[in-house]
């Protein structure tokens, strides 16, 4: 999990405004925690504008923003309100960086812009809610059954030593079961098998 809320303005500002693309001339403006609005860029996450024909274009909203790992860093992926522009924005871990910066790279495909923040926040933070990072259900089930037979052997044999006064293999609380067990499962076994040849013979036709 990656906890941004530390970079959230709380004003409706963008915390990067008008950083200048490394690839174009565009200025462009970041957000990585909540929206702002920047011109006719209203309630956006990135904003581009082009300061020739002044002109503001939403380049995505946080509504519409979906998390990527690439192998080394997550990758927030933003889209505009109308679905035609997309921003990559990539999440560099720095922990000795307080003050986070961004590198825009700009247009890097048609409609299509990156930038990269590094910063203190974009490091991952232990959660039990983090996806894939808990045990699964199944998972618990088991180690709670596992538990309990654990639980009641001990509780078991304590019982038969102490209040019994047995030795050797009759400390094994309820021992006669356990005996029991293999010869259980073998005519468990053999009558399934005789179930399945019986359905075999019935649904077999004899030759005319």
């Amino acid at each position: 999990m990656i906890d941004l809320s530390s970079l959230a303005t709380g004003d409706g500002s963008a915390l990067f405004l008008d950083h200048v693309s490394s690839t174009d001339s565009y200025w462009y403006s970041y957000n990585p925690c909540g929206a702002f609005t920047d011109g006719s860029c209203v309630n956006v996450a990135a904003c581009q504008y082009d300061p020739y024909y002044y002109i503001f274009y939403d380049i995505g909203v946080p509504d519409k923003v979906t998390f990527d790992y690439d192998g080394l860093n997550v990758v927030a992926k933003y889209e505009s309100s109308d679905g035609t522009r997309k921003s990559l924005v990539t999440l560099v871990c720095n922990p000795d960086m307080s003050i986070p910066t961004i590198e825009v790279l700009g247009e890097t495909s048609i409609t299509e812009y990156s930038f990269t923040l590094t910063s203190a926040a974009a490091c991952t933070v232990p959660s039990e809610y983090s996806v894939g990072g808990g045990l699964s259900g199944g998972s618990i089930l088991l180690i709670i059954a596992f538990s309990l037979i654990c639980g009641y052997l001990i509780a078991g044999v304590v019982f038969q030593k102490f209040r019994q006064k047995a030795t050797g293999s009759d400390l094994v609380p309820n021992k006669d079961l356990w005996l029991s067990i293999p010869g259980l499962i073998k005519d468990g076994c053999k009558f399934c098998v005789d179930i399945l040849s019986r359905l075999a013979k019935r649904g077999s036709y004899n030759s005319v």
